[in-house]
């Protein structure tokens, strides 16, 4: 059940472009032009956030040790990335240090410098584990969204980015992937809808073909989430079109895994706060995505119930019907001689039983989604079975329903048991 929920799951959003793909090269580099000078400015590294004043107190420890040691000069934007090397560098010029004074060929340090490089390495290390923290946090708030989204699975798509967003990330993206090619479905960009909409609608045109060297087919082969890095400098090694046209740096990207076999892709990244990500932010995605397969998988089976459900409620009207035709006295008329039933004509007192053909105005699309219906299947599995979209099964219902003259689907299925079943489509 689980490997067809999610197989189908990536298909409930169907293309509809209503311009033609060729154009989508000139609007998306108009948003290239557009953002383009978030690229341009100061580009923080993985790792939290620094305060000024925390920044403040890295240059004056380095400012005092540099004029005892060779040090690399601190950059002039300051991140954690940078002050954690930076820290690093200190100490192993300390241990140089240390060892030539017991050689007799140097001094030691002096002990103020020495507490203050061990106190910012302490709020640095601080700093990683208040992050992570908060990271934790922040993903258990929003698999409380996931959890408490409608459980359907087309509206799980929808939501799913900006869930990836409020993870943290500035953009978010769902794919599928059928054999070796990968889909772009849906992005979510914070604060920019009309940039999303831009870049789903190059995905969409362009499916990736997940050739060997692009980090996805890692993804793909492994069955692991992956941290992509440096991806301007190597587009070909992601998708051939959203990546120049996003100008993203770096990325986190996760599967979505059912039954040994990759049938989703989830990415985030930190573009809109010029930030590149980090394992943590990978590990981050990881748990989403699991849990993501399991939301969509859910409501997958919670579409097949309720088709099912439909079904039997239609199938328990018509044995009730039946039961209480028994009860019923026929009635009886004298034929003429040579009939087959020895000289009378039964005619059954239960009308809701007699044969009712469809009525002819009912197209033959409309009678194979009449079928499965019939069969239990949710609008989505039909149109999975059909290849077209579910809202074009959704508008085929409301057809079937006003040209049957009934109000449910179960009494749609009803008339077409009473058609014959299966001969109906003849």
């Amino acid at each position: 059940m689980v490997a067809g929920a999610c197989r189908g799951n990536m298909m409930a959003i169907e293309v509809s472009f209503s311009e033609p793909a060729r154009t989508l090269g000139a609007r998306v580099k108009q948003a290239q032009r557009t953002h383009s000078h978030e690229d341009g400015g100061n580009w923080s590294g993985p790792g939290p956030e620094l305060s000024e004043g925390l920044k403040e107190e890295v240059r004056a420890v380095f400012t005092e040790l540099s004029a005892d040691f060779p040090l690399t000069p601190l950059p002039q934007w300051l991140d954690f990335a940078s002050a954690s090397i930076a820290a690093e560098e200190a100490w192993g010029a300390i241990r140089k240090a240390n060892k030539a004074s017991k050689a007799g060929k140097g001094s030691r340090l002096a002990t103020p410098d020495l507490y203050r490089l061990h106190r910012l390495g302490t709020t640095l290390a601080e700093l990683r584990v208040e992050r992570a923290s908060e990271a934790n946090e922040t993903l258990a708030r929003v698999l409380g969204r996931l959890e408490a989204a409608p459980c359907s699975v087309s509206d799980l798509i929808r939501l799913i980015p900006q869930f990836i967003c409020e993870l943290g990330f500035s953009r978010g993206l769902i794919s599928r992937v059928e054999g070796n090619v990968w889909y772009p479905e849906l992005m979510y960009v914070v604060d920019d809808p009309e940039w999303a909409e831009e870049l789903t609608r190059l995905g969409k045109a362009y499916p990736q073909v997940l050739t060997p060297g692009l980090f996805e087919s890692e993804l793909v082969h492994t069955q692991r989430s992956i941290l992509a890095r440096n991806v301007q400098s190597q587009t070909w090694r992601s998708h051939n079109e959203v990546a120049p046209a996003s100008l993203t740096r770096s990325y986190v990207a996760a599967p979505i895994v059912s039954y040994g076999e990759v049938v989703g892709i989830l990415h985030g990244e930190r573009f809109g706060q010029r930030r590149d990500v980090d394992e943590l932010d990978r590990q981050i995605l990881a748990c989403f995505a699991e849990a993501v397969r399991i939301a969509l998988s859910r409501a997958a089976l919670a579409e097949a119930l309720e088709g099912a459900h439909l079904s039997l409620g239609s199938a328990a009207r018509t044995i009730d019907r039946a039961v209480a035709a028994v009860h019923r006295v026929p009635s009886v008329s004298l034929a003429e001689a040579g009939t087959g039933t020895g000289g009378m004509q039964v005619r059954s007192g239960a009308a809701g039983l007699e044969a009712r053909p469809l009525p002819d105005t009912l197209t033959r699309r409309e009678r194979e989604v009449l079928r499965l219906m019939a069969a239990g299947e949710s609008n989505f599995a039909i149109s999975r079975q059909l290849t077209i979209a579910e809202s074009t099964v959704k508008q085929h219902v409301k057809h079937i329903l006003r040209r049957l003259l009934v109000a449910s689907r179960a009494e749609a299925v009803t008339r077409w048991f009473q058609a014959g079943g299966d001969d109906a489509l003849s």
